[in-house]
């Protein structure tokens, strides 16, 4: 338990009575860790807003996003996956490109494949 504490300490640059403004070390991985020591010592409640934290800064962090659905059967997946959030709205940038640039070399190979056959004998 002094180990925990003192990890703790460690990674709480500035503490406040409040979770929301605790200003925390290693960003979503240190507020993930934060975290993972409150449900170890079952500040299950403390625990929980520490892994929404966590998920607010990084929602690609799946094993805080596992962890909350182990200790929270309600999780607020539309504050967790939220369309505004910078990374989520990168990732879906990324994946709309994917989608077109697959849509477009499907459309080549078939055009190529189709001009092929018009040249065979």
């Amino acid at each position: 338990m002094k180990k925990l504490a003192e990890a703790e300490k460690a990674l709480v640059l500035k503490a406040s009575a409040d979770t929301d403004s605790v200003q925390v070390a290693g960003d979503a991985a240190g507020y993930y860790l934060l975290a993972c020591i409150a449900e170890h010592q079952a500040r299950v409640k403390e625990a929980i807003k520490l892994y929404y934290k966590a998920l607010e800064l990084n929602p690609t962090l799946w094993v805080a996003f596992e962890k909350l659905c182990k200790l929270d059967s309600q999780v607020k997946t539309e504050v967790v996956f939220r369309e505004n959030n910078v990374v989520m709205g990168n990732i879906n940038s990324i994946i709309a490109h994917e989608e077109y640039f697959n849509k477009t070399a499907q459309s080549l190979n078939a055009h190529m494949l189709l001009s092929k056959s018009r040249t065979m004998p």
